[in-house]
């Protein structure tokens, strides 16, 4: 025996229908939305990375350029270059992020640099590279002229205060929500 369909189910049915289609639009607008986030965060960190090096070149043919005009007292193109210096500078992120990525750093288990150590390579693209098996850490940014932001794959991150001079950096329990106690130092050599 056949039922017959009410006005109520049917409007209920195409309610459901309408709703679901709905979600649907929602969810992938968010999924298109973050990636193209992604694609937009990922182009600028790689023209920051492509970009720094012929920053810091031009910076410094133009703090030669004004050496050499202040040695020969020439206080009017001193002045214009010092305007056009200040206007290039290379920010404090740009200069911290390539001493980071210039080569390996040893990723300790203590604050005092000893016990056991990775390798880490912190890479221009944001992302960190570890030695196999150990790739607990995901990404990494630089704060300021002396601090270093690395995430770990659970969200949390660590933060670093670095000693550029040194080359070196120990965990900032108080800032990081990652709390285990970590230091960094910088791999000389080949």
């Amino acid at each position: 025996m056949r039922l017959p369909r009410s006005r109520t189910v049917k409007s209920i049915g195409g309610a459901v229908c309408v709703l679901m289609m709905a979600t649907a639009a929602v969810f992938s607008e968010t999924l298109f939305e973050r990636e193209l986030e992604r694609l937009r965060s990922d182009y600028e960190k790689a023209v920051a990375a492509a970009l720094a090096p012929i920053k810091r070149r031009h910076q410094a043919d133009l703090e030669t350029l004004l050496h050499r005009a202040t040695r020969a007292n020439d206080i009017d193109a001193a002045t214009k270059i010092k305007r056009v210096l200040d206007e290039v500078i290379i920010s404090p992120e740009d200069r911290l992020s390539a001493v980071v990525t210039a080569g390996p750093w040893e990723w300790y288990t203590t604050v005092d640099w000893t016990g056991t150590s990775y390798h880490v390579r912190f890479c221009h693209d944001g992302r960190c590279e570890i030695a196999p098996g150990k790739q607990f850490l995901t990404k990494w940014e630089p704060l300021g002229d002396d601090g270093l932001k690395v995430y770990h794959e659970n969200g949390r991150y660590y933060i670093f205060d670095l000693d550029m001079n040194k080359r070196r950096g120990k965990i900032d329990i108080d800032e990081s929500t990652q709390k285990e106690p970590k230091s960094i130092r910088f791999i000389e050599g080949p």
